[in-house]
C-alpha cells in the first residue's frame, strides 16, 4: 500500500478533486433490478478515505492483482484533472457521457486479455504480491473491461453524473459450444426514464438498456441510448447475475486518516 510520510501542504486541487470522486464511489445498482438479476446493496466509501484497495481477480485464480485507487496517484490525478478541465463547459448528461467515452478510450485502449504489455504489467505485481494503481494502466495505455469501467466511473463522477459500477456474469446468446459465463465490467446511468449501459471497452454493449440486457432475447425492439455508436438488432449476451464486486479489501491506513482529518 502507500506510505503516509507526506504533509498537508502537498495536497493540491487535483488531489482534492480525486478525493471527492473516491468519496462518491458507489459500487452497485441498488436503484434498479432487471428481471432475474439481483443487485447488491449500495456501499458508499466513507468520507476522508483517500486510499482504497479494490479486489482484483488474482486471489480467485485470475490474472488481475488488487487495485489501488489513491489521491496520491499522479497519473490518475492528472487524468481526472483533464476530465474536469476539458469537460467543464458540458451541460447535458448526454454530452458528458459522450465526452467520457471518448476520453477513456483515448487514455487506455481496449486491450485483449492476451496483450503482452498488459500481461507483463499484471505479472510484475503478482510476482511481488503488490497491488497495482490505475495510473500504471494509464501509463502504458492498456486495460480490459475492469480498468475501463473503473476509469469511466471516476470520470463520470468528476463530470457530476451518478453512475453505478457493475461487474456481471454474462451468457453468450448464440454460442454453440460455449456453455459457461463471462464476467464483464461496465457502468450504468439513469437517462430519460431508463437505465443504460456505458461501456468504453465493448461497443456492442454500450448504450444498451440494462433491462434488455438482463432479459436477454426479446420480441420487442431494443431500447438504445443516444450515445451508442454501433448498430445491432439483437443482444450478443444476457446478464446471468451481478457479482458482488468491487469489494473493498483494505481500509485507509490510520496514519493517513489522522493527516487528513
Amino acid at each position: 500500500m502507500f506510505k503516509c510520510g507526506y504533509k498537508l501542504n502537498q495536497i493540491d486541487k487535483v488531489k482534492n478533486l480525486l478525493a471527492v470522486c473516491l468519496n462518491l464511489l458507489f459500487i452497485s445498482i441498488a436503484f434498479f433490478q432487471p428481471a432475474s438479476v439481483h443487485a447488491q446493496a449500495a456501499i458508499p466509501i466513507p468520507q476522508k478515505r483517500l486510499v482504497i484497495s479494490v479486489e482484483g481477480s488474482a486471489r480467485l485464480g485470475g490474472l488481475q492483482p488488487d487495485y489501488v485507487i489513491s489521491t496520491h496517484d499522479p497519473l490518475l490525478a492528472a487524468f481526472l484533472e483533464g476530465v474536469a478541465h476539458d469537460g467543464a463547459r458540458l451541460v447535458s448528461p448526454l454530452a458528458k457521457v459522450r465526452f467520457a467515452l471518448k476520453r477513456v478510450g483515448q487514455t487506455i485502449v481496449a486491450s485483449p486479455y492476451d496483450d503482452p504489455t498488459y500481461l507483463r504489467l499484471l505479472k510484475s505485481h503478482r510476482d511481488d504480491s503488490t497491488p497495482i494503481t490505475l495510473g500504471e494502466y494509464i501509463d502504458l495505455g492498456v486495460g480490459v473491461c475492469r480498468e475501463h469501467a473503473l476509469l469511466m466511473h471516476l470520470a463520470l463522477r468528476t463530470l457530476g453524473l451518478n453512475p453505478r459500477f457493475i461487474y456481471a456474469q454474462t451468457v453468450p446468446m448464440f454460442a454453440r459450444s460455449f456453455t459457461g459465463t463471462v464476467d464483464h465490467a461496465f457502468n450504468v446511468i439513469r437517462f430519460e426514464g431508463d437505465v443504460f449501459v456505458i461501456d468504453s471497452y465493448t461497443p456492442r454493449y454500450n448504450g444498451l438498456s440494462l433491462r434488455d440486457f438482463g432479459r436477454g432475447m426479446i420480441l420487442q425492439p431494443l431500447n438504445f441510448a443516444p450515445w451508442r455508436d454501433t448498430g445491432g438488432l439483437f443482444l450478443p449476451a444476457k446478464i446471468f447475475k451481478i457479482n458482488d464486486f468491487p469489494k473493498i479489501t483494505k481500509k485507509h491506513v490510520s496514519a493517513c486518516e489522522q493527516v487528513f482529518q
